[in-house]
């Protein structure tokens, strides 16, 4: 992690591979990604998220020097050590970003793909099928949807963070709450419907529902106060 923080002070490719690395070992560490097939599969996406990432990082990087070059020897010293700019924990932020982003892009996927083949979709709605509820359907339903909301609200949001705009803390704090209020209904929805079809294991099911909470609970812990008290984020976010 500590590599990641500092690689705006690297150059060139070095940049772009960290943090490529850096999302692959994210989504690795919390198990969303379960197969070599599926890093294949969604490499390209990893590769252009970390692309946009690195492009935001060295534009802001290189407009912070050029104000340095052009400021007087007095404001040179006070510009170098005023917290300002989109460095320090705003680069997690990116990648924790940017790792919901491939995130959910990859549960679209899935949960199109189970729409979309009959096979499948009819083990579902189906009440003689395999993995049938009357709101199993529905509620993966609901979950595409949920998931296509988040990829428009995360690209939104880190238009506005490289942009610098004075609303992305606020939404950034909007987006954490909301975020943890509809994964904890969607997590206890889930759970309930699928500890009732017996082709699902009980102890998988409470692993995952945990998991989906501890995340959403640490995620508003750490992130919600950090944007209220930071002042890296006062001072960069004022356009």
């Amino acid at each position: 992690m500590c590599s990641t923080i500092t690689f705006v002070e690297r150059s060139g490719i070095m940049n772009y591979v960290i943090i490529i690395v850096s999302f692959i070992g994210g989504y690795l560490l919390v198990d969303y990604l379960t197969s070599l097939h599926e890093i294949f599969y969604l490499f390209p996406f990893i590769s252009l998220i970390g692309y946009i990432v690195f492009k935001v990082i060295n534009s802001s990087k290189k407009r912070k020097d050029d104000e340095i070059e052009s400021s007087k020897d007095g404001e040179v010293a006070a510009t170098k050590s005023e917290v300002k700019g989109i460095g320090g924990w705003l680069i997690i932020v990116i990648i924790v970003l940017g790792i919901g982003l491939i995130y959910s892009f990859f549960i679209v996927i899935t949960d199109g793909i189970t729409i979309l083949i009959p096979e499948t979709w009819q083990e579902i709605s189906q009440p003689d099928g395999l993995l049938y509820h009357p709101l199993n359907g529905p509620l993966i339903i609901i979950e595409l949807i949920f998931n296509i909301i988040l990829i428009v609200f995360i690209i939104v949001l880190l238009i506005l963070l490289s942009m610098k705009k004075k609303i992305f803390p606020p939404l950034m704090i909007i987006f954490l709450l909301s975020h943890f209020i509809i994964e904890t209904i969607l997590a206890f929805a889930t759970y309930n419907v699928l500890t009732s079809i017996p082709y699902y294991e009980m102890n998988e099911l409470k692993t995952a529902l945990y998991s989906s909470l501890l995340g959403a609970i640490i995620g508003c812990a750490i992130w919600v106060p950090y944007f209220f008290v930071s002042k890296r984020v006062k001072n960069t976010f004022v356009k």
